[in-house]
């Protein structure tokens, strides 16, 4: 597993397994995109000046906020131990 990843999966937070399902797709999709952007930006093919806009509406598209609303509801659970 990616630090990325690693940082997304606090070992102490568990998730309900319909949310562990979910969760995965959501970062799997958006750290595919990420990165195929990263490496766009960086080589120019994207230009960050003019495409930044769109990669965050992209990502927000993408569900990253039901992801971290997944993450705070594990978060949640374990501060409530």
């Amino acid at each position: 597993m990616g630090s990325r990843q690693r940082r997304l999966y606090h070992a102490g937070l568990t998730h309900t397994g319909d949310e562990s399902k979910e969760l995965a797709s959501i970062v799997t999709d958006i750290t595919t995109f990420v990165n195929e952007s990263a490496n766009q930006f960086i080589t120019g093919v994207k230009d960050i000046n003019t495409e930044w806009d769109a990669y965050v509406s992209t990502i927000q598209r993408m569900s990253i906020d039901r992801a971290v609303e997944i993450k705070q509801a594990a978060l949640d659970r374990f501060n409530a131990r």
